[in-house]
């Protein structure tokens, strides 16, 4: 996985090859954090979707990549300092070419910070 062990570990999951929800840890300590930004650290856009993608790879037990992003709504702002635990919860899917449909939503748990709805494909 690519942000996992540098931008998040993951705490727990459960998934039943179709659908799974996942607790992260946000490493508020990241190098990615330098940069976005200092004094103010706000959890990038794209790696929230990376961690979908990533999570989507762990549902369907194969290494997936996202081919369409058909919406992917920022709800909120994710500040590590303030809460770093965040859970994901995935739905996919399958369809007719091989892919899958992918509705996923992630939450501080209070409030939701990415909703995200698009097409992934086994890689």
């Amino acid at each position: 996985m690519l942000l996992e062990d540098e931008y998040y570990t993951m705490i727990d999951f459960q998934t039943d090859g179709v659908s799974g929800s996942f607790t992260i840890l946000i490493n508020s300590a990241s190098t990615i954090f330098e940069g976005h930004f200092p004094d103010n650290p706000i959890c990038p856009g794209v790696c929230g979707v990376e961690l979908i993608r990533e999570c989507a790879s762990i549902v369907l037990a194969q290494e997936v990549r996202i081919s369409k992003i058909n919406k992917c709504r920022f709800l909120s702002v994710a500040r590590p300092q303030e809460n770093c635990r965040f859970c994901i919860s995935i739905a996919t899917t399958p369809m007719d070419d091989g892919s899958y449909l992918t509705k996923a939503k992630m939450s501080d748990g209070n409030t939701d910070c990415i909703a995200f709805s698009g097409v992934v494909k086994i890689k």
